[in-house]
C-alpha cells in the first residue's frame, strides 16, 4: 500500500501533544523526556524531539469509504494510549493513495522564520516542509480549523521517505524546528495531528486525528520556556486530550462531521418486546442525533428524523419511536451524533402479556473490536442465550467462535456476517454450555448476548474487547439474601498459555475483610462461575460488600450477575471493572411513581483504596439537566462501599418522580460504581454501567 493514508505521521512538532506509540513513538535520547526546547538570547527558538513511527492500520477501503485506526502511545505517561478510528466518506473514489498526514501547530502570530529538519545520524537527513502564517484550514466544506485570536497555524509535512514500509519496524529520527521570536519570552504552543485529503480543487481538507477536535480552543497547550534550548518540556498526559468517545466520520460529500455510537440489538415486536435507546449529552453544546437501522442482511430498514439532545440533557426513546417503526423489525442501529460528549445505553424490554416482565440493558458501543469475549453464556437449567454479532462496515466478514466452559474451550467454527448485517444465533447447534464465548475476526465488529429464563427474566451482556482483560478486576457490589437475591461472577481465562490462579479478596461495605484471601484456579481457555459463598459471602446470612480479584501475569475477563435464585423473576449482568474513575455518568435513572409503576434506583460507590479516604459527589438530574434534589457530598473511608437507594441518600432532599434522567458522580481519586433500577414488585431489574467522557 502507499504512503498516503497509512503514513506514519512522524511529525516531530505535532508531538507537542504526545503523538507517541502505535502510530508514533518518541522520547528524548538524552534525558528520556519527550522533548527539549527553549529560547536563545538572540531570539532563536528551538524544539527538538526523537520520534519513530509505523503505519496506521487500514480497516476498510471501498470506492467511497476509507476507514483507518490510529493508536498513539505515550511511553512517558504510564503506557496510556490515544486510540482513534476515523472513517472518510468521499464519492470521488477515495483511495489510500489520496490521504496524507501533517502536523498542524498553533504559534503566536508574531513568530517568524520557521524551519524544520530531520536526522537519524546514520546518513539520512533533510528538511521538513513548513507552511506558516495561516489563519484557517478547511476540515470539510462546512467546517474549518481556525487559529485562536493572536495566533497563526503552522503546517509541517512529512516526506514519504520517513515512512517505513508496510510491516517494517519503526524508523527513528531526531526532528528539530527553529523559529525567530522578538521579544524573547515564554510562549504556549498547541498541535494537532491531521490526515489530508485532496479537495479536488487543488487544495486539501485537514482532518484532525489526535486530538480529534474541531477547535484549537479544545487542545491543551505546551509551555515553551524562556530558557536555553536544552530545557526539557513536558507534554500534557494523553488522558487529558479531548476525544470524541468513539469512531469519527468525516463525510466529505455532505461536509459533515459526526461521531458514531452502536446499538447492537434491535428486536421490535409490538406485541412482545422492544428496545429502548437513550443518551446523556455531557458536552457544552446541543447535539443532533440520527438513528439508522439495518436488518440482519445489512439492508437499511429505517432512518430517523433529526433528534435534538440539549447540552447537559438526557433523552430516552423506544426503538419504534426513535425510528418511527410501524412493523416488526430485527437487526441493529447506528447512531450519528454531531457532538462528541454523548454517552448511551439500551434496554431490552420483554412484555409478552402486555405487562413488563423482563428488562435489562447495557452501554452503547463506542468502539468496535476484532477480538472479544462475551463473558456470560448460559444455556442450561432453563436458560437460553441469543448471541448477536454485528458487522458495521461496508465489507462482508467472517467471525471465528470458540466456546469456553468450566474446564476448557471448544472451537465452534467460522461464520459469515454480511456487510452492515448481523449474525444472530442461539448456539444450540453446538450443544449446551454455560460459560463464555470468544470471538475473532479480521474486521471490526460488536457483539452482545441476551440471556433469558422463561418469559420473566432477561439479562444482557456485551462483548468485551480482548485487550481489556486485566490482572486486577473489581466487583463493586456483591450481595446475598438467602432465597431472594444472589450474586455470581464469571472469570474467563483466554489468551494465556496456562491455567490462571485468581486470588479472591472479599470486603464488607465498611472496608473490613469479609474472608481471608483465597485462590481459585481458572483453567486455560475456560470460564469458572463462582456464586455466593464461593465469593466469600457468609453462608446462610444476609450480607453485602465488594470484591477484588487478582491474577498476576494472567489477565482475565469477567462479569457479575445479580438475580432471584429461586423464581428467576429478575436478573442483571455487568462486566467486571478493571479500574475506577474520577468523573462518570449513568445514562438512565428512574425513581418514584410514574404511570402507576413505582421505580427505585440504587447506587453503589466503592473506594478501592484500603489506605486512603476519598471525597465523592453524587448528583441526580432530570432530562433537561437540572438537578433533582441536592448534590450529595460524602467522604468514603479506605475500602468503604457507599450503597443507597437514591431517595435515602443523606442530604439528597426531596426527589421528584422521574422515569428518565441521569446521575453524575465525581471523586478526588478513582472509585468503583454501578447502578440498579427496578420496580417495587421486583418484576424487573436493570443494571446501568458507569461511563466516562
Amino acid at each position: 500500500m502507499s504512503n498516503s493514508f497509512k503514513i506514519a505521521l512522524i511529525v516531530g512538532f505535532a508531538a507537542l501533544v504526545p503523538f507517541i506509540g502505535g502510530a508514533c513513538s518518541c522520547f528524548n535520547m538524552l534525558n528520556m523526556s519527550p522533548m527539549r526546547g527553549g529560547m536563545s538570547p538572540d531570539g532563536t527558538g528551538t524544539l527538538t524531539i526523537w520520534m519513530g513511527g509505523v503505519r496506521p492500520t487500514v480497516e476498510e477501503s471501498t470506492a467511497s469509504v476509507l476507514t483507518g485506526s490510529y493508536s498513539f502511545l505515550d511511553y512517558h505517561q504510564e503506557g496510556v494510549s490515544y486510540d482513534m478510528r476515523v472513517q472518510i466518506i468521499h464519492s470521488n473514489k477515495i483511495s489510500v493513495n489520496d490521504v496524507g498526514g501533517v502536523g498542524i501547530l498553533q504559534f503566536p502570530d508574531d513568530i517568524t522564520g520557521f524551519a524544520a529538519a530531520y536526522d537519524d545520524y546514520s546518513g539520512h537527513s533533510g528538511p521538513l516542509e513548513v507552511q506558516a502564517g495561516l489563519s484557517t484550514v478547511p476540515i470539510t466544506s462546512n467546517h474549518a480549523l481556525n487559529a485562536e485570536p493572536g495566533h497563526q497555524l503552522v503546517i509541517v509535512r512529512v516526506p514519504p521517505a520517513l515512512v517505513p514500509a508496510e510491516g517494517a519496524p519503526e524508523l527513528w529520527y531526531e526532528n528539530t524546528m527553529t523559529f525567530q521570536i522578538n521579544p524573547v519570552r515564554p510562549i504556549q504552543v498547541k498541535a494537532i495531528m491531521a490526515a489530508t485529503v485532496p479537495t479536488g480543487g487543488g487544495g486539501y481538507y485537514y482532518l484532525p486525528v489526535c486530538p480529534a477536535v474541531r477547535s484549537f480552543a479544545d487542545v491543551p497547550p505546551v509551555e515553551i520556556p524562556e530558557t536555553p534550548p536544552a530545557e526539557s518540556i513536558p507534554f500534557p498526559p494523553l488522558a487529558e486530550l479531548p476525544h470524541p468517545g468513539g469512531p469519527l466520520v468525516y463525510n466529505l460529500d455532505e461536509g459533515s462531521i459526526y461521531a458514531l455510537r452502536y446499538f447492537p440489538r434491535l428486536d421490535f415486536d409490538p406485541t412482545a418486546h422492544t428496545e429502548g435507546f437513550g443518551f446523556v449529552n455531557t458536552g457544552a453544546k446541543a447535539s443532533t442525533v440520527t438513528f439508522h437501522a439495518y436488518d440482519v442482511n445489512g439492508q437499511s430498514i429505517a432512518d430517523s428524523p433529526n433528534w435534538n439532545w440539549p447540552a447537559g440533557g438526557q433523552g430516552a426513546y423506544q426503538a419504534e419511536g426513535a425510528l418511527l417503526l410501524t412493523q416488526p423489525a430485527q437487526g441493529w442501529v447506528e447512531a450519528r451524533t454531531s457532538e462528541y460528549g454523548l454517552l448511551g445505553f439500551f434496554l431490552t424490554q420483554w412484555f409478552p402479556w402486555g405487562l413488563l416482565e423482563g428488562l435489562d440493558g447495557a452501554n452503547v458501543f463506542t468502539e468496535t473490536m476484532k477480538i472479544g469475549v462475551i463473558p456470560r453464556i448460559q444455556m442450561q437449567n432453563g436458560y437460553t442465550t441469543e448471541v448477536r454479532i454485528v458487522n458495521p462496515s461496508a465489507d462482508g466478514m467472517t467471525v471465528e467462535l470458540q466456546s469456553s466452559f468450566a474446564t476448557s474451550g471448544s472451537y465452534l467454527g467460522s461464520f459469515p456476517v454480511p456487510a452492515r448485517g448481523a449474525l444472530v444465533t442461539d448456539l444450540t447447534a453446538f450443544g449446551s454450555f454455560d460459560g463464555a464465548l470468544y470471538l475473532e475476526s479480521g474486521h471490526p465488529f460488536i457483539a452482545t448476548a441476551t440471556i433469558r429464563h422463561g418469559d420473566d427474566c432477561v439479562a444482557t451482556t456485551n462483548a468485551v474487547p480482548f485487550g481489556d482483560r486485566a490482572e486486577t478486576l473489581f466487583a463493586s457490589h456483591i450481595v446475598l439474601w438467602p432465597g431472594i437475591y444472589s450474586t455470581s461472577i464469571n472469570l474467563y481465562n483466554g489468551g494465556n498459555g496456562s491455567d490462571a490462579t485468581a486470588e479472591i479478596r472479599p470486603y464488607y461495605a465498611n472496608g473490613t475483610p469479609m474472608a481471608a484471601p483465597f485462590n481459585v484456579t481458572v483453567p486455560r481457555s475456560a470460564t469458572v462461575t463462582l456464586t455466593d459463598t464461593q465469593l466469600g459471602l457468609p453462608d446462610g446470612a444476609s450480607s453485602e460488600g465488594w470484591l477484588e480479584i487478582r491474577s498476576p501475569g494472567k489477565p482475565l475477563a469477567g462479569c457479575i450477575t445479580f438475580g432471584d435464585p429461586a423464581h428467576h423473576l429478575y436478573e442483571s449482568t455487568l462486566p467486571l471493572q478493571a479500574t475506577g474513575s474520577k468523573d462518570f455518568y449513568y445514562a438512565q435513572v428512574a425513581n418514584g411513581d410514574v404511570g402507576g409503576v413505582v421505580y427505585s434506583t440504587g447506587i453503589s460507590v466503592v473506594n478501592p483504596s484500603t489506605t486512603t479516604p476519598v471525597n465523592i459527589s453524587i448528583s441526580v438530574h432530570k432530562i433537561d439537566g437540572t438537578l433533582n434534589g441536592n448534590v450529595v457530598n460524602r467522604t468514603l473511608a479506605p475500602g468503604e462501599k457507599y450503597v443507597r437507594q437514591l431517595s435515602t441518600m443523606e442530604g439528597i432532599g426531596t426527589l421528584e418522580n422521574q422515569a428518565s434522567g441521569y446521575i453524575h458522580v465525581t471523586a478526588e481519586a478513582p472509585v468503583l460504581s454501578f447502578v440498579l433500577f427496578f420496580d417495587q414488585q421486583f418484576n424487573f431489574m436493570s443494571a446501568v454501567q458507569a461511563q466516562s467522557k
